[in-house]
């Protein structure tokens, strides 16, 4: 039986570092749950950021597999090519498959021409459901069969061939189960201090934000069916999980679905044992009966995507959101008690330094118990990107390692550039935080949720707002900066 070792990436998103959360890739255990022909194993390398490198070791010698896999995305790439040369050059009889978003989404002819000769195979779009006949193929040196596997690219006849993605994702009423048992490394995953893991109820989103890259891997909306996802938090709740995330782009696409999962929940009472967070829209959030039966499910937390209050922004976009059903969604998870993780995108072509105040004075005055600002990504294979591109305003084309959201890659009509981006917002979220920590009533789900971490965030967030006294608001940001990016430099 061919033996398969799957990879993720350490990167990780900076503002969310291991003192709040440590999460477990979900893609390598749905892949492997769906190929049960094969031995699968995952490893999260998220679990070895202090040691990559022993982390693959320990994976490659205790397993001995016959191919290895690399998952990326676009701000892990630069990483992944490492881990790649390093297998190359210490397993170099092992081969190697590069997937992810930025395989999917880049032009497969930019990354071969830096992968070539570290990667034997890439693999763009959804794995889940043609791994499996790749693996036929390739234990069964099939060459002909591999013409047929969408979204492959391997070597023949002297040069790549690139197999046309499909982004049409089946019906999902047939795929198996994660196989979490499949993860090598199992300790440590948490959210805010509860052991936790992730869900995937639905695949793909029906919005069409001109900067979102999903639609590059999915073009469609499909959902998994309610018994599949009760029959999973249950396997979860077996193995002592106490908080999940929905990794879904928006669980509640379909309203009288969500409504019919979280009536599910709790019927099952699996909102006794287990509280659960995901990402959600303003407009579905302004509905006050989905809100409150998010909160007898046991919902505790949303990441809530305003983006922007700004009508010309908003259209600009393609975003469907307005002033009005951000308050609305912020103040009917307020008075549910369900913190709000308020998304905003920031360096917009039309920002200037009075949207991005204002945007931030609309939130100091709304009930959102935080703001986590990410700035606008030119990433590959977007409308925005070609948009940006056309305008010069991109200053970061190709420097991928900080394509996460929480650096500025581009300048504003308005001249600002992305430095100056960064110091405003910088300044404004500080001044959001010395808000939040005076104002006792906005941040109360917070403490309600998890008073000795709401103890420590305070003790360890407000010194930092007193950090670097006398310097400007551009070197405060530049410092940031500095230390974000050095978070995610790894020896390989």
């Amino acid at each position: 039986m061919t033996k398969v070792l799957l990879l993720t990436c350490p990167d990780i998103y900076q503002h969310w570092d291991k003192r709040f959360i440590v999460g477990p890739w979900l893609g390598g255990p749905l892949i492997a749950g769906n190929c049960l022909n094969y031995e699968i194993k995952v490893a999260d390398l998220v679990l070895w950021r202090h040691d990559v490198k022993k982390g693959i070791d320990l994976a490659m010698k205790n397993f001995k597999p016959d191919i290895v896999g690399v998952s990326a995305m676009t701000f892990q790439y630069p990483t992944a090519k490492k881990i790649g040369e390093y297998l190359k050059s210490h397993y170099m009889k092992i081969p190697t498959i590069l997937g992810g978003y930025h395989v999917t989404a880049s032009t497969k002819e930019e990354v071969v021409a830096e992968v070539d000769g570290i990667f034997d195979f890439l693999y763009a779009g959804l794995a889940e459901f043609s791994f499996e006949s790749f693996l036929n193929a390739f234990s069964n040196f099939d060459l002909e069969k591999m013409y047929s596997i969408p979204g492959l690219s391997f070597k023949a006849n002297g040069g790549w061939i690139h197999n046309k993605i499909s982004t049409e994702c089946p019906s999902l009423e047939e795929s198996a189960l994660p196989k979490r048992d499949s993860r090598l490394y199992k300790g440590g995953f948490h959210f805010i201090g509860k052991n936790f893991d992730t869900i995937e109820t639905s695949k793909g989103c029906n919005m069409n934000c001109i900067f979102c890259s999903i639609k590059k891997m999915i073009t469609n909306y499909a959902h998994r069916p309610i018994p599949w996802v009760i029959e999973d938090l249950k396997k979860m709740k077996a193995k002592r999980v106490k908080s999940v995330f929905l990794t879904d782009d928006n669980p509640a696409v379909d309203d009288e679905r969500f409504e019919r999962l979280l009536q599910s929940i709790i019927a099952q009472k699996l909102n006794e044992d287990m509280c659960f967070s995901g990402t959600f829209s303003t407009l579905k959030m302004s509905n006050p009966k989905t809100v409150e039966l998010m909160k007898k499910a046991n919902f505790w937390l949303t990441f809530l995507g305003v983006e922007s209050i700004e009508p010309s922004i908003l259209k600009a976009q393609k975003k469907a959101s307005s002033e009005h059903s951000a308050q609305k969604a912020l103040e009917n998870l307020y008075d549910a008690g369900i913190i709000s993780l308020t998304g905003i995108v920031i360096g917009n072509p039309n920002d200037t330094k009075e949207t991005i105040k204002n945007l931030y004075r609309f939130l100091r005055e709304s009930p959102a118990s935080y703001v986590m600002p990410q700035f606008l990504q030119p990433y590959p294979g977007t409308v925005m990107r070609e948009e940006l591109l056309a305008k010069d305003l991109v200053c970061n084309i190709s420097d991928w390692s900080t394509y996460n959201g929480a650096f500025c890659q581009c300048k504003t009509l308005s001249g600002l550039l992305p430095y100056q981006i960064e110091s405003i917002t910088l300044e404004e979220q500080n001044n959001f935080v010395i808000e939040r920590v005076k104002s006792f009533s906005k941040i109360k789900n917070f403490v309600k949720a998890n008073p000795l971490h709401m103890a420590k965030w305070i003790l360890t967030e407000t010194p930092k707002l007193f950090q670097n006294i006398g310097k400007t608001s551009e070197e405060k940001a530049k410092i940031s900066r500095q230390k974000m990016i050095q978070m995610n430099q790894f020896n390989i």
